[in-house]
């Protein structure tokens, strides 16, 4: 809800900013834009893992070299190119978390945060039921084996849970 309000806020702002370009249609904004700005002036509390199935988390520290933010635009150049591949936006997100910071205190000492690292957590009726760790992200420096090794390890981790899923509901039609 404090979410939805903000990017409401954080639309009407830009539309009083550039209402001539938009009535033109000259102005593009994505959703994954408005977020980006909205995180970026903490206007969306990222801090706090979303109330969605899934979210894929970019843990890196509070001071980021060029490197680290290479890696955040190559992993959302991924989400964007896997598109379908991905369950829908309402039921997957994305969020770069400093880990060195106060607010994410909880979330970093219970799963021992101490290096830039990406995870995939699943969570169930607001509990992290699944906690998966990306290999040494450090180890793909090349642009194209980075962008290669998140995509398979993002279809791999969705593709075995399809199947778990089927598997599930197979056993429950078959009783």
């Amino acid at each position: 809800m404090i979410r939805q309000a903000a990017l409401t806020g954080l639309l009407a702002l830009v539309v009083l900013a550039f209402g001539h370009d938009l009535e033109a249609g000259n102005l593009n904004i994505s959703i994954d834009s408005l977020l980006a700005v909205s995180d970026s002036l903490g206007i969306v509390d990222s801090t706090t893992l979303p109330s969605t199935d899934f979210a894929l988390l970019y843990f890196h520290r509070t001071y980021r070299c060029e490197t680290c933010l290479e890696m955040e635009r190559r992993i959302r150049e991924v989400l964007r190119d896997m598109g379908d591949e991905l369950p829908d936006t309402e039921r997957f997100v994305f969020r770069d978390l400093d880990y060195e910071s106060e607010d994410n205190r909880d979330l970093v000492e219970r799963y021992e945060i101490d290096a830039i690292m990406l995870a995939m957590v699943e969570q169930e009726e607001d509990r992290i039921s699944d906690w998966h760790v990306f290999g040494n992200i450090w180890d793909h420096e090349d642009a194209v084996e980075f962008k290669k090794y998140v995509h398979d390890e993002l279809r791999d981790y969705f593709s075995l849970k399809r199947e778990a899923e089927e598997s599930s509901q197979a056993k429950m039609d078959g009783e």
